[in-house]
């Protein structure tokens, strides 16, 4: 084999041998946590803020295995769908019957984030700004300030986008 095409094939093995992507990751929320550090007049440390991300990831999971707490009798599962979640949830799949998984990260996270937080990598570049859905607030609604949107407000939304994004 020429010296030529043995460059080639080690060149080629070791660009694609890095090429996996990354755990997807939380990304804490550093202006709450801030703010927490404010009203108690304290500066939390790198360790006290790892245990609370260590938290989170065990009461909530991670963006490719998410999973809902079990809460006693808060409710929480008659709130969110397991099956829902884990079809947006995750990577970009689908299974052999064409059931999708990762619609979030295929349809959402370039604006919004892993986190919802509004700082997906094309963020930067849109105006408005994309909303930071960990509030729990939304913008184009239905409904009176303060006030969550309606179901249909939520459907509308996903299906039809808002003007500009």
């Amino acid at each position: 084999m020429s010296r030529y095409r043995v460059s080639v094939i080690l060149v080629s093995v070791l660009a694609f041998a890095g090429c996996d992507a990354p755990d997807a990751r939380f990304r804490l929320n550093m202006a709450y946590l801030n703010k927490q550090e404010e009203a108690v007049g304290a500066e939390f440390s790198p360790e006290q803020v790892q245990d609370v991300a260590d938290i989170l990831a065990s009461m909530f999971g991670t963006p490719d295995q998410p999973f809902v707490p079990a809460a006693g009798d808060s409710g929480v599962r008659e709130l969110v769908s397991l099956d829902r979640l884990e079809m947006a949830a995750g990577p970009v799949s689908s299974d052999e019957d064409g059931t999708a998984h990762g619609l979030y990260r295929k349809h959402c996270v370039h604006c919004h984030g892993i986190t919802g937080d509004g700082a997906g990598p094309t963020a930067a570049f849109l105006n408005p700004y994309p909303r930071d859905y960990r509030k729990g607030e939304f913008k184009a609604k239905s409904t009176p300030i303060g006030v969550r949107p309606t179901d249909e407000d939520l459907k509308r939304i996903l299906t039809e986008g808002i003007a500009g994004t």
